[in-house]
């Protein structure tokens, strides 16, 4: 969310925890990414048993938001790291979801990403580099009393940064 830097090597993200909002905001900048850098079309689909996974000539880049985590398994992607997609796969947590987490961790071409509500040091990384972006410069008190008031979910966060932004601009 910072940099906003993906590496390219991941075919396969698994996006997961409690915080809805900033589990959207991870999805949303995924698709970003590979819209902008490669060109891929997003399709989002229910689960993974629609998918023909024979490798075609003229198959385009695409980038597949999967709903449900039915049929993930190790052995869907091995299948699936041959064709140029990319697989985003979103849930809130779960004790199901630790078989897979584990299998991300464990693979090079995956990515798993944690989504819990932000921590004050999360706040101070998210806080620091919107003061950079904007060029604005707050007082000692008045950046601790801001952070302090600054949302934990992202959502909120982000919206109260937009406000300051237009308030400044």
């Amino acid at each position: 969310i910072i940099d906003k830097k993906l590496n390219n090597k991941f075919k396969f993200f698994f996006i997961s925890g409690n915080e809805t909002t900033l589990m959207l905001k991870i999805k949303d900048l995924v698709i970003e990414h590979h819209k902008l850098s490669d060109a891929y079309k997003t399709e989002t689909i229910k689960n993974l048993k629609s998918l023909n996974l024979d490798i075609g000539l003229f198959e385009n880049n695409k980038l597949f938001i999967v709903n449900e985590l039915s049929n993930l398994d190790e052995d869907f992607l091995n299948k699936a790291e041959k064709k140029n997609e990319v697989y985003v796969f979103i849930s809130e947590n779960s004790p199901k979801n630790k078989l897979i987490k584990n299998i991300f961790l464990r693979r090079s071409d995956c990515c798993l990403v944690d989504c819990y509500e932000l921590t004050k040091d999360s706040k101070i990384k998210i806080l620091n580099q919107f003061l950079k972006e904007t060029g604005l410069v707050l007082e000692n008190n008045v950046y601790w009393l801001l952070l302090e008031k600054l949302d934990n979910k992202f959502m909120f966060l982000e919206r109260e940064l937009k406000k300051l932004r237009e308030l400044s601009g």
